[in-house]
């Protein structure tokens, strides 16, 4: 295998679609190398990319956020996993006028937020109207748990006038996702994991500066804290998601604990909804509380949780989350809930009340969720990670109808599925852009068992609709 990132190459089985015709879902021929291209570190100062958040640039570039890891030799099992950026053109190959390591062209590795700690990974990231950029993530191992917040230019180096060289930490939080308002204030959530008796799910937001927006929550924080008869209840609670609407309220979406007699450590789907002051916004499910279950099930699911969501332009909330189906096997559900809270019942499946479950692998121990995007048609587009021990997983996309049932024109039944790397490990769909309304997958793939390399890897899909606007991005 070559140890330059600039030799893309490509080797694709496609395995839900037809070659003969380029149908929605299908790899597109005009992308990489039969609709995939892999980026390979060097193996020497990178050996593995962890990609976890995507963008497509104005020019049409795919801008990639996660991170990179390295193995020293005298102990490579220990991690050493740094905040990373790609930039690819347009056809997935490493834009070389990014970053400044001939070996890995296209990659900026960032400094470290926290010295010496072993986890150190993006998983939020927006690009502003001026080109900067705004990622969030966590470091963690070796050391207390901090969040990190930081803004760079367009080159990747950071951004002096935000924080401290660029750089905000937040101790004893981690950070899952980002999204910047109306007046260029920064918004995070994910949950507080230190100095807390449980995790629970926190809210922060910081001004254009860097600095905590002193008018949210307090003192620029809200921990999202159930009580009872005036008493807090220790329950177990995160945030992966979040969105805003056109008003810069804040809506949040991961999974909290709900015990029930039964079942004592359930977990529910957690949608929560913000007013721009951190307070809760009783518009929405009369607290700003949405607690729900699979509750088509019996017995009931007891580890539901929400893992992307977007809001639209309506103000009801699209997410996509997983289900325990029974024997430890969890599934993908998306569902819609209105502006004011309540399931949409014109969403889904007309028996289920505002949810679609979708079996992207039966026989996969696991789906889960991880990109949400919105075509200019209102279908919606989802990457997905299926766990099939001990096999590989699926290279996965799901489009669903506006009204939520899966689109009979996408792939085969609305899922298109690949197995990409057919001599490999695994290869993972970690996240999705539409790149002019074709969806685009980012993850991660091991080509070679005997390697210590794993690679970026993209593939593009064809749509028939190609949108200009690339809506959702």
């Amino acid at each position: 295998m070559s140890k330059s990132i600039a030799n893309i190459s490509g080797t694709c089985l496609l395995v839900l679609a037809a070659a003969a015709a380029a149908a929605d879902g299908s790899l597109d021929a005009g992308f990489g190398q039969g609709g995939v291209a892999f980026v390979t570190p060097d193996g020497n100062d990178i050996h593995e990319f962890r990609p976890t958040t995507a963008a497509t640039l104005a020019d049409g570039k795919l801008l990639l956020g996660g991170a990179r890891n390295y193995f020293e030799p005298t102990h490579p099992w220990e991690p050493h996993y740094r905040p990373a950026l790609i930039r690819t053109n347009a056809d997935g190959t490493p834009d070389t006028g990014f970053g400044a390591d001939p070996a890995n062209p296209g990659v900026v590795v960032l400094p470290e937020p926290v010295e010496a700690m072993g986890m150190q990974i993006t998983e939020g990231m927006q690009v502003l109207a001026d080109g900067g950029i705004v990622i969030a993530g966590s470091a963690f191992v070796r050391g207390p748990a901090q969040g990190f917040v930081m803004k760079l230019h367009a080159d990747g180096s950071n951004d002096d006038s935000f924080g401290e060289r660029g750089l905000r930490l937040t101790p004893q939080v981690q950070w899952h996702d980002l999204a910047v308002d109306s007046q260029g204030r920064i918004v995070v959530c994910g949950e507080r994991v230190g100095g807390v008796s449980f995790p629970r799910g926190v809210v922060a937001r910081f001004l254009p500066g860097g600095e905590p927006d002193t008018a949210f929550g307090s003192g620029g924080m809200v921990e999202l804290l159930r009580t009872e008869n005036g008493a807090v209840l220790e329950h177990v609670g995160n945030l992966t998601t979040l969105g805003l609407l056109p008003d810069d309220r804040i809506m949040v979406g991961g999974m909290q604990q709900v015990p029930l007699p039964e079942l004592p450590e359930n977990n529910d789907f957690l949608l929560v909804r913000l007013n721009v002051d951190g307070g809760y916004d009783s518009s929405y499910s009369g607290d700003g509380w949405d607690l729900f279950g699979a509750d088509w099930l019996t017995p009931a699911s007891g580890a539901d949780s929400v893992e992307r969501l977007l809001v639209q332009r309506d103000g009801g909330v699209l997410f996509a989350g997983h289900y325990d189906a029974g024997d430890s096997a969890y599934k993908l559900v998306v569902g819609r809930r209105t502006a004011s809270g309540a399931p949409d019942a014109n969403y889904g499946d007309p028996l289920l009340a505002g949810f679609q479950p979708v079996d992207v692998l039966p026989k996969a121990g696991s789906q889960y969720a991880t990109a949400l995007r919105q075509q200019s048609d209102g279908k919606a587009v989802l990457s997905v990670v299926t766990g099939v021990f001990p096999e590989r997983s699926g290279f996965a996309a799901v489009r669903l109808e506006r009204h939520g049932t899966p689109d009979a024109s996408f792939g085969s039944g609305g899922i298109a599925l690949f197995d990409i790397v057919p001599q490999g490990a695994y290869a993972d769909a970690m996240s999705l852009t539409l790149q002019a309304g074709r969806p685009v997958l980012v993850g991660h793939a091991k080509r070679d068992t005997q390697s210590n390399i794993t690679e970026l890897v993209l593939a593009r899909l064809d749509n028939e609709l190609i949108f200009a606007d690339r809506l959702g991005d």
